[in-house]
């Protein structure tokens, strides 16, 4: 049903981007919905990578505590945001120039 047409939907949205960045922030909490939302997140941009052929970036914070999120979230250089988005437009360079050499 409708996991099935938001995939789909997805996979559609996905297929126009050159690049994606996952950006989001999991708190541990008392139970192991923790680790299954790490997981499936983890799941979800391997197979848009993978599927679409196309960077996904990781910016998804996993920590125990608000405040290791807020450390970890600072923008500028330090940020985990940051981070993805430059390894993501770093993979898409790449990309570019080894399709410019083969052509």
């Amino acid at each position: 049903g409708r996991l099935v047409l938001r995939q789909s939907a997805l996979d559609e949205a996905v297929g126009a981007l050159r690049g994606a960045v996952a950006l989001g922030c999991v708190i541990r909490g008392e139970t192991s919905h923790y680790d299954i939302v790490c997981n499936n997140a983890n799941h979800w941009m391997m197979h848009v990578a993978t599927e679409q052929h196309i960077p996904v970036g990781n910016g998804i914070l996993t920590v125990d505590t608000h405040d290791q999120a807020l450390a970890r979230a600072r923008g500028g250089r330090t940020g985990k945001g940051g981070d993805a988005a430059r390894a993501c437009l770093r993979l898409i360079e790449l990309a570019q120039n080894f399709q410019a050499q083969r052509a």
